[in-house]
């Protein structure tokens, strides 16, 4: 239902599809918000726990992994798996009891040329600081390498990224020298190069996002610590293994950068922090190719995970909460957010099912896919999607509305669902002589959180003027003119 505050003359507010010819006009929206679907339960079988998103495979699927399974003695320290866009889950491999092939997968999988999936997994392997493995869709598993925390980087992070010259990098969160990690390149085959030791006074250092390919050709990362105001940086990282810093963050803008930068079609970077900010509960910012960092949103609650870039242009990240949050009645969600900072809430998850990881991924089908890593039936987490083409509402043939004390209400009885439409049009028509202030809009009845009122430019309405929601076609039909001398008030 729409209300409409009047505070002149009286009137009479009717949905039109035709008004009279002098036009006063502004903007609103009455939108369907996009539906939560649960794909799959993590369970016994299939491993739970995940700590990293998924990634969309060349055959359609979704692959992914999971901390910790139930394979008896032999394996339980997680398990990749496949997964169908209608939520049917396959295990491809489960990692070994005692670590051998590792344990801890804690970054999204990349797969190569030749349709091989690569991963690494946080600490484990037969040194003990964490290894790379190929697994090929089909479950063979195979460790290329092992790390050791008393020779080079170790415990990695974030996963690796493909490059052009068709090698893999990535980032690790310790070293022996500055013990904040360092930059790899390696083979395909396993041949592995330390390209950067990270210093925590300088550049910064313990990176948790992925590396980012830039348009350039260069990686772009985050440091969660470190750097000029030892609150995090973010670097440039060349193919040969030179660094720059390109900003650094003071607390105000933001602290500890946690998750993976996107870059838009102009090449600036988006990204959350962890902390800081006006309400030191993270921030959402932009930097441009060279640097300049603007603060977009500071956030009030939640930790907010990586950006996904839609095709319309917005970013899309989902928003998490403690235990304790949980329990005083905050729910973690799924968020929309403008090139420019502006926030909307898409969804929220029910109690049962949270702590999202990793960045959402965008589907072929236009929907987001990701994981809550707790909850669940089995409270192992579960894997979600997020439909953006849900239908919104247009109204059809309303017959008229009723006032009283001092507001005039939309039946909205006389509403169906239109498939090929994002708006409806709802105009408020004031056929009076006087001018009407103060106009609002609010949505009461069955399921009012369902939707959600784009506020208006404006909210005068003139006399013989009107003010217009979205847009309809004409239904030339039941036109009916505002301002004819016939029109009775």
């Amino acid at each position: 239902m729409k209300t409409v505050t009047r505070l002149h003359c009286a009137f009479r507010a009717l949905l039109l599809t035709a008004t009279c010819a002098l036009m006063f006009f502004t903007t609103h929206t009455l939108m369907a918000l996009p539906t939560v679907s649960t794909l799959a339960n993590f369970n016994v079988d299939t491993g739970g726990l995940p700590l990293a998103g998924f990634t969309f495979g060349r055959d359609g699927n979704l692959y992914g992994t999971t901390s910790f399974n139930f394979g008896g003695i032999t394996f339980n320290q997680g398990s990749v798996f496949k997964m169908t866009t209608n939520g049917t889950v396959t295990v491809l491999t489960n990692f070994y009891f005692n670590g051998e092939n590792g344990f801890t997968a804690n970054g999204p999988l990349v797969q190569y040329t030749n349709g091989d999936l690569y991963g690494s997994t946080g600490s484990g392997g037969s040194l003990g600081g964490g290894t790379v493995f190929k697994i090929t869709t089909n479950g063979s598993l195979t460790t290329l390498f092992n790390f050791d925390p008393n020779n080079g980087g170790s415990y990695p992070g974030g996963g690796l990224v493909l490059a052009d010259d068709g090698n893999f990098y990535g980032t690790t969160s310790n070293d022996p020298t500055n013990g904040v990690g360092t930059v790899f390149r390696m083979t395909p085959a396993g041949d592995l190069t330390n390209l950067v030791y990270f210093d925590n006074d300088t550049t910064g250092g313990n990176p948790v996002g992925q590396l980012v390919k830039g348009v350039n050709g260069n990686f772009y990362c985050t440091a969660s610590v470190g750097g000029t105001s030892f609150n995090g940086s973010i670097l440039m990282v060349t193919t040969n293994g030179t660094v720059t810093t390109l900003a650094n963050f003071d607390g105000s803008n933001g602290s500890n950068p946690t998750t993976t930068l996107v870059q838009d079609t102009n090449g600036n970077f988006y990204g959350t922090t962890f902390a800081g900010g006006s309400f030191n509960k993270g921030t959402a910012f932009k930097m441009t190719p060279s640097g300049t960092l603007t603060t977009l949103v500071n956030f009030t609650e939640g930790a907010h995970l990586g950006l996904v870039r839609g095709t319309n242009g917005n970013f899309y990240g989902t928003s998490g909460h403690s235990l304790d949050d949980l329990q005083f009645g905050s729910r973690d969600s799924i968020f929309q957010m403008t090139s420019s900072g502006t926030l909307t809430t898409l969804a929220t998850f029910e109690t049962n099912s949270y702590f999202p990881v990793g960045s959402l991924v965008l589907g072929l089908d236009g929907s987001l896919y990701g994981i809550m890593s707790h909850g669940g039936s089995n409270e192992l987490g579960t894997i979600f999607k997020l439909d953006l083409s849900a239908p919104n509402i247009g109204v059809q043939y309303p017959e008229g509305v009723n006032l009283t004390s001092g507001t005039a209400t939309i039946d909205f009885n006389h509403v169906e669902i239109f498939y090929t439409s994002y708006t409806a049009t709802i105009i408020v028509t004031n056929d009076g002589f006087s001018t009407l202030s103060n106009l609002a809009a609010s949505v009461t009845g069955n399921n009012p959180g369902d939707y959600f009122i784009q506020a208006a430019s404006s909210t005068v309405a003139p006399p013989c003027g009107h003010r217009i929601f979205g847009q309809l076609p004409p239904d030339l039909n039941r036109f009916e003119h505002c301002c004819s001398p016939y029109h009775q008030q």
